[in-house]
């Protein structure tokens, strides 16, 4: 689809940017037109302009030209290869496995933060002194399991 994509652009592009010079071509042309004759259709293209909207008609006709020209080349120049679909998938993978982990993680501590809340709320009904929590089981570690 891509390829279909690139191709479709760069004709549309193409044919935009030699209908604006053909406009140019009967602009600094007068008296010569183009002629198309069928046998039910006739039609005749003639620009007359004088000088200074001759200028500005080219000005304006090479702009849009530019633009086109401009999207035929960022259409054609190459672009850097995708990863295949595999790698991606492994990405994924990885990606999940660490979010399990997170979750295993997050779970542990919320269970610890509900028997502390607990304790305290225990020991607060009983008028006992408030329990002293000892430090996390795994010392060197932090939530995310970085140094």
């Amino acid at each position: 689809m891509g390829l279909f994509n690139r191709i479709f652009v760069t004709a549309t592009a193409t044919a935009w940017a030699a209908a604006w010079a053909g406009i140019m071509f009967l602009m600094w042309s007068p008296g010569r037109g183009v002629d198309f004759d069928h046998t039910r259709l006739r039609a005749i293209f003639d620009i007359t302009v004088s000088g200074s909207d001759r200028i500005l008609g080219t000005l304006i006709a090479a702009l849009a030209v530019a633009a086109a020209l401009a999207l035929v080349a960022l259409e054609l120049r190459p672009r850097r290869r995708r990863e295949p679909v595999a790698g991606r998938l492994e990405d994924a993978a990885a990606r999940e496995q660490r979010y399990r982990e997170l979750d295993r993680r997050l779970d542990e501590l919320q269970r610890r933060v509900e028997q502390r809340e607990a304790a305290a709320a225990r020991a607060a009904s009983s008028g006992g002194p408030a329990p002293a929590f000892d430090a996390p089981t795994r010392p060197g570690r932090w939530l995310f399991g970085r140094k």
